[in-house]
């Protein structure tokens, strides 16, 4: 994979946040991996509240320290340098990536962070020659969780579609142990056009 965006530089949102791909490297920081598991772990905290025993983190530092050094993570920074957001990109096939993970400080929630790491990980898959972008969204299976539903409301009016439902138990058998409400996968898809179609 490569570990550039299409041109090889660092990009701005209207709110001056920098995104960029973490460079890949056998031995990232290790107060850098800290940092980015905290900022994602609470991050879906909030998120995903009520779907997980609690005490289940989203990640650990294990997992975000491979993630790194396989270049897939990449962050949103303040105009002074403080990293606020991070999402993974990882290509699937020829045709298709996927970007996951996706987070927000929660002191720069509702500040375009999302938004411009998609953006990002959609202009870095058109990079890459992928013509379709994947996500998957955990939902619960009975009830109706408020995040979940903004985001789907999000993704959709972003020109994401859902093509697939699945149970956690045939995705990820490993986690279903640690869910405290059954829930479900839901795939969605987006054909990548032109370089600015999220809007």
């Amino acid at each position: 994979m490569n570990s550039r965006p299409h041109d090889g530089r660092s990009t701005k949102s209207t709110t001056e946040l920098t995104t960029r791909l973490l460079p890949a490297t056998p031995r990232p920081s290790p107060r850098l991996i800290a940092d980015l598991t905290a900022l994602i772990n609470a991050a879906y905290e909030v998120a995903e509240k009520g779907l997980w025993v609690p005490g289940t983190p989203r990640t650990d530092e294990g997992e975000v320290a491979g993630y790194v050094r396989a270049g897939e993570l990449a962050v949103a920074e303040s105009p002074d340098g403080v990293i606020v957001g991070a999402i993974r990109l990882h290509q699937l096939d020829a045709r298709t990536c996927e970007f996951g993970m996706l987070a927000a400080s929660p002191d720069h929630q509702g500040t375009g962070v999302g938004r411009a790491l998609v953006r990002f990980a959609e202009r870095h898959a058109r990079h890459l020659g992928c013509v379709v972008m994947q996500l998957e969204l955990l939902v619960p299976r009975e009830w109706v969780h408020p995040s979940k539903e903004f985001l789907d409301r999000w993704y959709t009016r972003i020109g994401y579609r859902p093509v697939r439902t699945g149970a956690i138990e045939e995705f990820y058998p490993s986690l279903a142990p640690l869910l405290a409400t059954e829930c479900d996968f839901v795939i969605y898809h987006k054909t990548l056009t032109g370089p600015g179609d999220t809007d």
